[in-house]
């Protein structure tokens, strides 16, 4: 065999080893397209909601009705003692007082319902000695309710009440016009009283001189 007949032979092997050669180079290339595996995600694990205060087991609200130099205002006894902050504190570890003015809770309420807010006849705070506002004379009855951070109560309901009667203003009594007496007769001026004495001097004196004329 020639050698040119090997050559032609050989130029076939040598293009199929020079194109594998050059793929592989541009396989390992780091212009190459090829894009990186994708970094995974991990999964965003719910954050649980702040728990809220524990109700104790047994707890009380006693009502102070109100007294002559407060006629509308009210005195709350908890006990055993808890923390009371504003609803608007937002401490999840606080509970706050609800007061139903005229308003029964028993009747309004269902359990594990929110106590509404907004609404004039119930009073939201942490205050335990409230002004329950203007009130018509009359008999009136103020419930307290024992509410946690979320405005739902206790349960079972902690409840407290008591009763009493607002007194009507006095009525104002008239000025009197007039000089009148105590005994509401006429009565007599200060002027007509002198002329009176006068009178009753002039009269003296006359007298007297007519006995000097008689002796």
């Amino acid at each position: 065999m020639s050698l040119r007949s090997l050559f032609y032979l050989a130029l076939p092997a040598a293009l199929i080893a020079a194109a594998l050669t050059a793929a592989t180079a541009f396989a390992q290339s780091p212009t190459s397209t090829s894009s990186p595996a994708a970094t995974a995600t991990p999964p965003t694990t719910p954050t649980a909601p702040p728990a809220l205060a524990t109700c104790p087991a047994g707890m009380t609200v006693t009502v102070a009705p109100p007294t002559a130099g407060a006629p509308t205002t009210v005195t709350v006894t908890v006990n055993p003692s808890v923390t009371l902050k504003p609803g608007t504190a937002g401490d999840p570890q606080s509970m706050h007082l609800h007061y139903f003015v005229d308003t029964n809770p028993l009747e309004v309420l269902k359990a594990g319902q929110p106590i509404p807010v907004g609404n004039a006849k119930i009073i939201h705070s942490a205050a335990t000695t409230q002004d329950l506002g203007a009130l018509a004379p009359g008999d009136h009855r103020v419930w307290v309710v024992v509410g946690q951070l979320n405005h739902v109560p206790c349960e079972p309901m902690v409840v407290g009440s008591t009763t009493f009667t607002v007194v009507p203003p006095p009525t104002p009594i008239p000025p009197r016009t007039g000089s009148g007496t105590a005994s509401g007769g006429e009565g007599t001026s200060p002027l007509a009283l002198a002329g009176a004495l006068g009178a009753a001097v002039l009269a003296l004196s006359l007298g007297g001189l007519r006995l000097a004329r008689r002796d």
